[in-house]
């Protein structure tokens, strides 16, 4: 497998990164061994898991197997961690607004449980979603820019953003000297092209902004 840049991140990763959404829902353990095998035997590196967070980073159970069997297989397998380019996406509940001090100490909770289901000390890529969650972009920054400065995180993403949104944190980013989101994710399939937001590559390219396509099989598999 290819590998490639990511973005202006520094990272070089597989050109294929392997999905995890299904693990728990119709995908069991052995079976997520099974294609956690195959696809680092293919010479993959680049592993999403995903983590539905609420407050004080619980949740419901499944929606966390992504990380839990993950954190499991690399263990059990033996892989060196340094050979392994692991992202996990949460996404905060959007039933009550977050701020101030409420909304870092639940981004970081969540964090912190991501890293203990992963069974490791950081995080390569945190992708933030939040919906339709009433957050400001100032207190999202300031939040994960500390994760940053503990090691928590190496490099910051967003998904299922409109392009004004992620235009709005770039800019936010440079006047409150935060780090800024360096990966996007949304949905891109070839089997529906108009899921993609051409605005949103666009943006991409203009602000070296690594694009993480979801779902490119339109959600047949």
């Amino acid at each position: 497998m290819k590998q490639r840049p990511l973005g202006r991140t520094g990272a070089v990763v597989s050109e294929l990164c392997l999905g995890t959404l299904n693990f728990g829902w119709n995908v069991n353990q052995e079976q997520a061994f099974g294609l956690l095998d195959a696809f680092r035997g293919a010479g993959g590196s680049f592993i999403q898991t995903t983590s539905i967070c609420f407050a004080a980073g619980r949740g419901l159970a499944s929606s966390h197997a992504s990380e839990d069997y993950t954190g499991r297989w690399w263990r059990a397998r033996g892989v060196p961690r340094e050979e392994l380019f692991l992202a996990t996406r949460i996404v905060l509940d959007a039933s009550r607004p977050l701020s101030g001090a409420s909304l870092e100490q639940t981004v970081r909770a969540c964090c912190e449980a991501s890293l203990r289901r992963l069974q490791t000390t950081y995080i390569d890529l945190l992708i933030l979603e939040w919906g339709g969650a009433r957050i400001a972009v100032d207190e999202v920054l300031g939040g994960l820019s500390r994760l940053k400065q503990a090691g928590l995180v190496r490099h910051l993403g967003a998904g299922a953003l409109p392009a004004w949104r992620v235009m709005e944190a770039i800019h936010r980013s440079v006047l409150r000297r935060t780090d800024r989101f360096d990966v996007v994710q949304a949905d891109f399939s070839l089997l529906a092209h108009e899921r993609a937001e051409e605005e949103l590559l666009e943006l991409c390219r203009e602000y070296h902004l690594a694009f993480l396509a979801r779902s490119p099989l339109g959600g047949a598999c």
